[in-house]
C-alpha cells in the first residue's frame, strides 16, 4: 500500500466547504441588510422625536392651524413609517436567525466529512507505517541472516 493519500468524498467535501461560504455570504449580507433597517429607523425615531420637539417649543408660541394640522398629520406618517420599519426590521433578524441556522447545518456537514477525511487518512498512516515496519523487519532480517551466514563460512 504505496502512495498518495486520496479522500474519496473529497469532491463532496469541497462543496460542501463551497456551500458553506456561500452560506456566511448569504449571513453577511442579511446582517449588513438588518443594520441598514436599525439604521434607518434610528433616523425615523430621531425626525420624530425633533419634530415632537418642535410642536412642543411651538405650542408655547402662536399657535398656527394649518402648520398644527400638518403637523399632526406628518407625525402620524412617521408612527406609520416607524411601525413599517419594525415589521420589517422582525422580519430581517428572522432571516438572520435562519442564515445563521444554515450557516451552522453547513458547518456541521463539512465538519463531519473533515472529521471522516481524518480518520480515514489515520487509517492510511497507520497502515503505510506497518508496510514500512514490515519492509525494515524484512532488511534487517535478511541483513542478520547474512551476517550469520558470513560468519558461520569464516
Amino acid at each position: 500500500m504505496t502512495g498518495k493519500f486520496q479522500f474519496r468524498l473529497q469532491k463532496v467535501l469541497e462543496y460542501k466547504e463551497e456551500m458553506e461560504k456561500q452560506a456566511q455570504l448569504k449571513l453577511v449580507e442579511k446582517e449588513l441588510a438588518l443594520k441598514t433597517l436599525a439604521d434607518r429607523l434610528a433616523a425615523l425615531r430621531k425626525e420624530l422625536n425633533q419634530l415632537q420637539e418642535e410642536q412642543k417649543n411651538n405650542s408655547e408660541t402662536r399657535i398656527n392651524l394649518h402648520e398644527t394640522i400638518i403637523s399632526c398629520r406628518y407625525t402620524d406618517f412617521l408612527g406609520g413609517c416607524i411601525k413599517n420599519q419594525q415589521d420589517r426590521i422582525a422580519y430581517a433578524e428572522t432571516e438572520v436567525k435562519n442564515s445563521r441556522e444554515s450557516v451552522k447545518e453547513a458547518a456541521k456537514e463539512r465538519k463531519t466529512l473533515d472529521v471522516l477525511k481524518e480518520s480515514k487518512y489515520k487509517v492510511f498512516s497507520q497502515e503505510i507505517k506497518k508496510t514500512e515496519q514490515k519492509l525494515n523487519d524484512e532488511f534487517a532480517l535478511n541483513s542478520y541472516y547474512r551476517h550469520n551466514k558470513a560468519v558461520k563460512n569464516s
